[in-house]
């Protein structure tokens, strides 16, 4: 699923061919390419190593190579995006992608409430968007109230059967609420359904560390840094972190007198 930018640009093209005046047509033109910026660095938005917000089917590398980056600095590039975001929806509140995009970009600057708020308004407008209630499931996440989180990342499951992100926060949620059983059966069907997304991986090694079981969690973050691959820039902190914790691991391993290689485990 392609974040958005395509079917905004599709959006705002329909309505300016269809009457906008001049200048909202140029606003909404102006917005376009900023949201295709803006949105880039989106992707980069810290969920947690278990909460992710990886757009799925969209490369940051490739993206970004065709943007010319002389545009501002990010702190700068989120208010001007934020009073762009609100301008075209004023000319056209009927954009559901949009609404979702200005809840990530609440998000990230943020206001809670406002993007619960967008997301609402977005879901009114397209019921059946799996991605927005994947969006809230973090959000919930993030404000640490799990059952609202597991709620919304198993209605995107309902609508979007075996999605990895849906099962990878699903799995997050399960987690710290208490029930391993769930959250280990959400992180591994996560990495059956896309084994080179690393943040599954990384949430099953915790939780089996938190179980006391250091062998099978070593394999677990061997197999991440092994297989998986960033998504996007975004998910280099995971393999940062991995890499620190199976360190961490295998020097409890070693204190107890056991193998450190993952051959030997």
């Amino acid at each position: 699923m392609v974040f958005g930018i395509v079917l905004n640009a599709m959006e705002f093209g329909t309505y300016v061919a269809t009457g906008a005046p001049k200048a909202t047509g140029v606003a909404l033109a102006v917005f376009a390419g900023w949201c295709l910026k803006v949105v880039l660095r989106l992707q980069c938005l810290k969920f947690g190593s278990c909460e992710p917000m990886t757009l799925p089917g969209f490369s940051f590398g490739t993206a970004a190579e065709v943007l010319d980056d002389d545009a501002g600095e990010e702190g700068d590039d989120f208010p001007k995006a934020l009073h762009l975001f609100t301008q075209a929806l004023a000319a056209n509140p009927a954009l559901p992608v949009t609404r979702r995009d200005l809840a990530m970009l609440h998000y990230e600057l943020g206001d809670l409430s406002a993007a619960k708020d967008q997301l609402i308004d977005a879901l009114r407008l397209a019921p059946d968007d799996a991605w927005s209630y994947v969006v809230l499931g973090n959000i919930f996440t993030r404000e640490q109230d799990w059952d609202s989180a597991i709620r919304f990342f198993t209605k995107a499951l309902d609508l979007k059967p075996g999605d990895p992100y849906a099962l990878n926060g699903l799995g997050a949620a399960s987690a710290k609420s208490g029930d391993e059983a769930s959250a280990m059966r959400h992180f591994e069907a996560a990495i059956e359904a896309n084994p080179h997304f690393p943040e599954p991986r990384f949430g099953k090694a915790l939780l089996l560390k938190n179980q006391g079981h250091l062998d099978a969690a070593a394999e677990t973050l061997e197999s991440l840094l092994r297989e998986a691959s960033p998504g996007d820039a975004r998910s280099n902190p995971v393999f940062q972190r991995a890499e620190q914790l199976l360190a961490s691991i295998q020097k409890e391993i070693r204190e107890r007198g056991g193998p450190t290689n993952p051959e030997l485990l």
